[in-house]
């Protein structure tokens, strides 16, 4: 392949074409566009992936630089038009810059390239680790993914290093080395799909992986998944010139060099984001299930990785970006229980983190602060990296109070005595389909009851609203309850009232001690509680708790005096826990920690009495659940699990 210009070359695409040629060529590009597909045929909308990988760079001058030796390579002419570079090497990683040509721009600055260090990639004890490190060699490095807009040459230069033995791989992921015909009808097809809008609320649009053009033939091995508890921000340290229809080039650049060019199962980043706020799939094995990434090692598992496209030392991010990325990040939340308040942290590494963090914190192994300026300039980029205490309030505004339990796709637990035993068995809702353990044996166990009542976008309630001694379903929909009494439920509700608004948080309990369970809402850490089901004024309205926080309903000392003692109150704050044995204002009777920021909590009578054919429910315990396993303790307090059981949906 050369290595050097030559003088005129006929370009990928054919300039042969002409007058009625191009109208020819454009006639037939449009005419295939429209012509209808066979029965279940897909049409392209995306390029193929191309490259090409250059064995050998020649150099062609020698200088110094700041007392610094510097070796130039001859100008290297690309076999084909390329939109992105990717360069591997062996040995001590030197300092590299790229510049690239394009026939109507001419040449590019110098753009310094970063290289992948042990920070970036897989977990270090991952099998796909593992498995990059035996294709890689011994000593090899890698750069990140280059972009280059569209490109026909390029030209490297090293610092205190030797252009021997780089490999320099020329990508072109948006079909400039097509040919005209197929570049024309591909375009009359459409490039890219724009999302449709989405509510901040709901799950925001996201360009699927089918969609921004992944070769799934690229990936290895199957996903890992794990529960996520933070998230982790990265620039991709690319250019911020890019046009609407090249990012998903970008994204495809980024795919192509992670896999084959580091050797990677799939692209490093769970998503990205471009700067004109369209969010993209990246690692495959479901959008809502935890996929453990590449992103940073020794990070990735538990955690969501959100790459910006482009380069923010040298730019600031768009609003648009911004405010995509706080909405993705806020959906993430509520799926996964990650808990939505700017201060929060979670323990993760023998470090205490915040639940969205800069990759550069995790890179130097959470270093707060540091003055030291290349720190400053590391992912996400400084310009970016500033924005973060931004991020965080911008996701809790959209997360909402309770991350997961506003979100109509996630699963939410849910507990009850459903079979009069006095025990409480655990089960899950999502989108008005239950699936509860079976109430006759274990907690937990493996046979379940499953059926429908409610529909998405509700959330549940469990409760003895006839006060027969058994717990039945029922949901709350934007200040409606629909509530059932038999179990599992016979068809529609039994009954149905107002009470409440849309954003109100549900709560059920025994809040006048007459045996029988009844409804309020929390709103903004104001209670609402009425002593009967049914709608009208509130018989109860106290504060306790505050926004953000999830509340529970049990009785917590184990008295229970008919129509003199009420059900207490509480909330879970991060993983506090604040509960007072009766409801009402004040201060709170008991405070301890138990479980993560990001559980769920669940609260249940797990040990269950019955003497003399009477059910004597006398204590309700504590739990929280995080991911399928249920951690729960027979009592409010601190200390370990009584129990552990994994019962997912």
């Amino acid at each position: 392949m050369p290595d050097t210009t030559t003088g005129d070359r006929r370009e990928p695409g054919g300039r042969w074409w002409a007058g009625r040629g191009v109208v020819l060529a454009t006639a037939l590009a449009v005419a295939l566009a429209l012509w209808p597909a066979s029965p279940g045929a897909a049409r392209p909308s995306v390029p193929e992936v191309v490259a090409e990988t250059l064995d050998t760079v020649v150099e062609a001058s020698r200088l110094e630089r700041a007392g610094e030796p510097v070796r130039r390579s001859e100008v290297i002419e690309g076999p084909l038009r390329f939109s992105g570079v990717g360069i591997r090497g062996e040995g001590p990683a030197p300092q590299l810059r790229v510049r690239t040509h394009d026939v109507d721009e001419g040449w590019s600055p110098w753009v310094e390239v970063e290289i992948l260090d042990e920070y970036e990639g897989p977990d270090p004890d991952s099998a796909e680790a593992r498995r990059a490190s035996r294709a890689a060699g011994g000593d090899a490095w890698t750069t990140e993914a280059i972009w280059t807009g569209e490109a026909t040459h390029a030209q490297v230069e090293v610092v205190r290093g030797s252009l021997d033995d780089l490999e320099v791989t020329l990508i072109d992921a948006m079909g400039y080395s097509e040919s005209l015909l197929s570049r024309l009808g591909r375009a009359a097809r459409s490039l890219m799909p724009e999302p449709e809008p989405a509510d901040a609320a709901s799950r925001p649009s996201v360009i699927r992986r089918s969609e921004w053009g992944a070769d799934e033939s690229w990936r290895r091995g199957s996903p890992s998944h794990a529960n996520v508890r933070f998230g982790v921000l990265h620039h991709t340290a690319t250019t911020n010139d890019y046009s609407r229809a090249q990012a998903a080039g970008q994204v495809r650049n980024i795919y192509y060099w992670h896999t084959r060019g580091n050797g990677w199962n799939d692209i490093g980043y769970n998503f990205l984001v471009d700067r004109f706020g369209r969010i993209y799939e990246g690692r495959a094995g479901g959008m809502e299930r935890g996929v453990v990434g590449a992103h940073a090692a020794g990070w990735n598992t538990g955690s969501v990785g959100v790459a910006v496209l482009g380069n923010y030392n040298s730019a600031a991010p768009s609003s648009d970006a911004l405010d995509a990325t706080a909405r993705l990040l806020a959906w993430q939340y509520r799926v996964h229980g990650i808990d939505p308040d700017p201060s929060a942290r979670v323990h993760v590494n023998g470090h205490r983190i915040r639940t969205l963090e800069g990759h550069r914190n995790l890179r130097s192994s959470y270093i707060e602060e540091s003055n030291d300026a290349s720190f400053a300039r590391d992912c996400p980029g400084a310009n970016l990296y500033a924005q973060m205490p931004g991020l965080r309030r911008a996701i809790a505004s959209s997360a909402g109070p309770i991350a997961s339990l506003a979100d109509p796709g996630a699963w939410i637990p849910v507990t009850g005595d459903f079979d009069r035993d006095g025990r409480d068995s655990a089960g899950w809702f999502r989108q008005g389909r239950w699936r509860l353990s079976d109430a006759t044996g274990p907690l937990g166990g493996s046979e379940v009851v499953s059926f429908s009542f409610g529909r998405a976008g509700d959330l549940p309630v469990v409760g003895d609203f006839d006060g027969d001694g058994r717990d039945t379903a029922g949901v709350f929909r934007d200040g409606t309850w629909y509530l059932s009494d038999s179990m599992p439920p016979s068809g529609a509700a039994e009954q149905t009232f107002t009470f409440g608004r849309a954003g109100d948080l549900p709560v059920v309990g025994d809040f006048n001690g007459d045996g029988r369970d009844t409804v309020g809402v929390v709103r903004q850490g104001t209670w609402h509680l009425r002593h009967r089901p049914g709608g009208g004024s509130a018989d109860e309205r106290f504060t306790f708790g505050r926004a953000g926080d999830q509340p529970v309903v049990g009785n917590w000392d184990g008295v229970r005096v008919p129509l003199l003692r009420a059900d207490g109150i509480g909330v879970r704050r991060g993983s506090q826990w604040l509960l007072r044995d009766t409801p009402g204002g004040g201060s709170a009777d008991r405070v301890f920690r138990y479980g993560r920021a990001g559980d769920l909590a669940v609260v249940g009578d797990w040990e269950g009495l019955s003497l003399g054919g009477v059910v004597n429910r006398l204590r309700d315990g504590v739990g929280v659940v995080r991911g399928d396993t249920w951690h729960l303790r027979s009592s409010g307090g601190s200390g370990a699990a009584d129990r552990t059981l994994r019962f997912g949906p």
